[in-house]
């Protein structure tokens, strides 16, 4: 749906289309997923623009933003492991809510912030100091107004992980600035992670893009559908089916009136469901 809404909100624009793999968790990562979603976009039509990135190249590119934050004196190594993080929370008398994130409660911040070589620095985190009463505000096309006080819903965050991998907070901002991208759209499982990358846009002198963040389809629990709650793979095994496929995310996605008759090209459709994805933006601005 997600795939779905983005290409259309770029067509809308006349924008181009971007497809980028977040390949970073490389042992997560099932091998050869990236093609087979590339195959369901194409056999949906949902061509894209320019060549496909995948992040897992990026790594350089990653590291001078990380040397970039370190020489503004805004990082420090953090040891605590997410074990520790909730027995001090709890000490704390705080309790964190299932399915969220935990609050950082800064065990690890030094009192006064240097740079390090972190290159030469194993088995820690390396952490994005925050400064006081931090609160970021900007506007969701679909959403509206939002805004999120870092410091009490977040914490100093982690930019790289204790095994070297980078975060998508910090992937994301180098990659949408190195491609030039000027709107966001996702799911809005995402949204509390969009205050993070305004202020890391901020902190590295990127542009920051429009956002828009669309509604997700739940279970009956109201949990995400996804591979962990036993959702179904779409069908694109032929253009029927994969017809199919776009209409649920069209409605969804709260368009109406699309045509329903036999027989009309997956190129049809998606040109009508643009000009219905113009109309809907047009009556919500």
């Amino acid at each position: 749906m997600a795939a779905l809404g983005s290409w259309l909100d770029a067509k809308k624009n006349k924008g181009k289309w971007l497809l980028r793999i977040e390949d970073l968790d490389g042992p997560r990562c099932v091998t050869g997923a990236d093609h087979v979603i590339m195959r369901q976009l194409l056999a949906c039509g949902l061509q894209w623009d320019e060549e496909v990135t995948w992040q897992s190249k990026h790594q350089d590119a990653y590291q001078d933003a990380l040397e970039s934050l370190n020489q503004a004196r805004s990082l420090y190594s953090c040891t605590c492991s997410r074990q520790v993080i909730a027995n001090t929370l709890t000490a704390q008398g705080i309790e964190t809510p299932r399915n969220q994130e935990m609050i950082y409660p800064g065990t690890c911040r030094p009192t006064k912030i240097e740079p390090s070589d972190f290159k030469t620095k194993g088995n820690t985190a390396i952490r994005l100091a925050l400064p006081n009463n931090l609160v970021i505000k900007f506007e969701d096309e679909w959403l509206g107004s939002q805004k999120q006080n870092l410091n009490e819903q977040v914490g100093d965050f982690v930019l790289r992980r204790s095994d070297g991998v980078f975060t998508y907070q910090l992937a994301v901002v180098v990659d949408d600035a190195a491609q030039g991208i000027t709107h966001v759209v996702r799911g809005a499982d995402l949204l509390g992670n969009t205050a993070r990358q305004v202020h890391l846009q901020h902190l590295l002198r990127f542009q920051t893009p429009h956002y828009l963040h669309l509604p997700l389809v739940l279970d009956e629990h109201g949990e995400k559908l996804s591979k962990q709650t036993l959702a179904t793979q779409i069908k694109t095994q032929n253009p029927k089916s994969a017809l199919e496929e776009l209409r649920k995310a069209a409605k969804h996605l709260g368009l109406r009136n699309l045509s329903n008759r036999g027989g009309i090209s997956i190129a049809e459709w998606l040109l009508s469901a643009t000009h219905a994805w113009k109309d809907r933006k047009n009556k919500t601005q």
